[in-house]
């Protein structure tokens, strides 16, 4: 199931993405109080999600994805962590890059341990914005990026035993 937040006639929605079209969770949601956003729906938990597949199935009343602009799933999240330094010839080449020495070997241990740092929230974007560049700035440094939406606090007790 692919939830997606978007935006129709100027309003923020979430739905869910099927191959036929889109979803709208709040015109087909069958509780009497639909959630409004992807971060809503995580916070709810699995009771949640179970009566969302529920509309996986539908095929009437979809909405093109084409007369929708995606969002970011989750627009704003709370909080960001990421790793600097995970990756050991991303720092390499980005030293390079940037004229520093590493060193007399020139190069980063694999093992070495990432550091985590919070991002802003604004730096999430939907996948057709533009992505923000700097005036000063004379290259952009992409990579693939993996993220993992924590919605409830875990603990031993409410993991699935297998």
């Amino acid at each position: 199931m692919k939830l997606i937040t978007y935006s129709n006639h100027n309003s923020r929605c979430c739905g869910i993405l099927t191959k036929n079209g889109i979803v709208d969770i709040r015109a087909k949601y069958q509780g009497n109080n639909p959630p409004h956003s992807v971060k809503e729906i995580l916070e709810r938990g699995n009771s949640c999600l179970e009566e969302l597949k529920k509309l996986t199935n539908i095929t009437d009343d979809l909405l093109p994805l084409e007369s929708v602009k995606l969002l970011a799933p989750i627009p704003r999240p709370p909080k960001l962590i990421a790793l600097a330094g995970n990756y050991a010839e991303h720092v390499k080449e980005s030293s390079m890059k940037k004229g520093f020495k590493l060193g007399m070997s020139e190069s980063v241990p694999e093992n070495s341990t990432p550091r985590p740092f919070i991002m802003p929230p604004n730096v999430v974007i939907g996948p057709d914005d533009i992505i923000p560049w700097p005036a000063y700035s004379e290259t952009i440094d992409y990579e693939i990026e993996l993220a993992v939406v924590i919605g409830k606090k875990l603990n031993a007790s409410n993991l699935p035993m297998p």
